[in-house]
């Protein structure tokens, strides 16, 4: 079963780029970043992710911008695996353009594989809920993950039934131009991310599965312990 055992989170307005304060990641553990940002002006440049960390950051993995006129609103995620790990900081950066608003939202994965086996988007120009496009999962023992932005505040965001609200406190406001929430869900067989909010708005969101560590085969098995009586052999046959 997964479970997320650390949950990060930032914000800030007027610059390109946000990065988070130093952490030391587990090897043991799988990272998604979420980077979400709002730009009254134009539609924000997808991100780039870099680290200080040694998690290994490969391009983003989905990326989804909200559809009013202007497409103002774009959510973004990234998933990490363990390199040669110490303290350090994750940035993300869009480019040099400077954004209205950035947030930064990192979540530590218990039990994930680190394959993300579906990435599924959505947004509306003017709605009240969404849910991102996913498919069947590939396991019923896969998590789900999902993001939302939404250009407004104080929209009294709630994730889906069955998810749990992925934020200490609940909903983020970020000022005066961004509100976002992100829900999971530890094992998932049919249920869909799903957001409610108060207040038509332009939206997008973005769904993770999130593939559980697999267990061993029994073939797996039958081999590791067939290596392990060949080496006892060979040492015992030594005195």
């Amino acid at each position: 079963m997964i479970t997320y055992t650390r949950i990060y989170r930032n914000s800030t307005t007027g610059v390109s780029s946000l990065a988070s304060s130093a952490f030391t990641p587990d090897p043991t553990k799988f990272y998604v970043v979420f980077g979400a940002a709002q730009l009254g002006s134009a539609t924000p440049n997808v991100p780039t992710l870099s680290t200080t960390t040694g998690l290994s950051f490969g391009s983003q993995q989905g990326s989804q911008v909200t559809t009013e006129s202007g497409n103002h609103g774009r959510i973004t995620v990234f998933g990490a695996n363990a390199g040669t790990l110490t303290s350090g900081t994750v940035t993300v950066s869009f480019g040099g353009q400077s954004q209205t608003q950035i947030l930064l939202h990192i979540w530590e994965l218990a039990g994930a594989s680190g394959v993300l086996p579906q990435v599924g988007g959505g947004a509306t120009g003017s709605a009240t809920s969404l849910s991102p496009t996913m498919g069947a999962f590939a396991s019923p023992n896969n998590g789900t993950l999902a993001a939302l932005l939404v250009i407004g505040t104080g929209l009294s965001i709630v994730a889906g039934t069955g998810f749990t609200n992925g934020l200490e406190g609940g909903e983020f406001d970020g000022g005066t131009t961004l509100g976002y929430n992100s829900e999971f869900m530890s094992s998932n067989v049919t249920a869909t991310p799903f957001f409610t909010w108060t207040g038509s708005k332009a939206a997008a969101t973005l769904g993770l599965e999130i593939q559980a560590t697999l267990a061993p085969t029994v073939q797996q098995l039958r081999d590791a312990i067939h290596i392990f009586n060949k080496h006892a052999i060979n040492r015992a046959s030594r005195y």
